[in-house]
């Protein structure tokens, strides 16, 4: 979905002998894949290597969390088209609750590498303006963290006519 948006693509992921179905699910995935020992330590850790991996050719990073299946190409590129340089832009669903992804300019790249933890990027924000922009529906705010979280996500996504056939 992401590589859609004709954007660089960068995936965070443990090293390839500690996960090697999730590196072999995004061989062929358009996207420049980052390992990070640390991964299991949190989001932080995560999106610390990330940045680290970056170039300073970029003037914003769009983070897109893999647990947030409900977002699509047009959201991003929503995000994407509305963001104007050096502010913090963060998806917010239709009744306005914050969600991401989060587009973080590159005057805050330094700090973002210093992130630890499983605090994200949290510490960073707090301290910054930051402008929402509406995302269709609940799509910036569905956040999967368990399997049956994801079935019934799934059975939600299903039409009226769907027989699962």
């Amino acid at each position: 979905m992401a590589a859609k948006t004709g954007r660089d693509v960068f995936v965070v992921l443990p090293p390839e002998n500690a996960a090697p179905a999730r590196w072999s699910a995004l061989k062929n995935a358009h996207a420049t894949l980052i390992p990070c020992p640390d991964a299991a330590r949190g989001m932080g850790v995560s999106l610390s290597c990330a940045f680290r991996h970056l170039e300073t050719r970029y003037d914003a990073v769009l983070i897109l969390l893999a647990d947030m299946p409900a977002l699509t190409t047009d959201d991003l590129n929503l995000m994407l088209n509305g963001y104007q340089s050096g502010e913090i832009l963060r998806a917010a669903g239709t009744n306005h609750t914050m969600g991401h992804p989060v587009i973080i300019p590159k005057r805050l790249f330094s700090l973002m590498t210093n992130l630890t933890g499983d605090q994200g990027a949290r510490r960073v924000l707090t301290a910054e303006n930051t402008r929402s922009i509406i995302v269709p529906g609940t799509n910036a705010v569905i956040d999967i963290d368990t399997a049956e979280q994801w079935v019934s996500f799934q059975q939600a996504q299903k039409k009226p006519n769907d027989t699962g056939t």
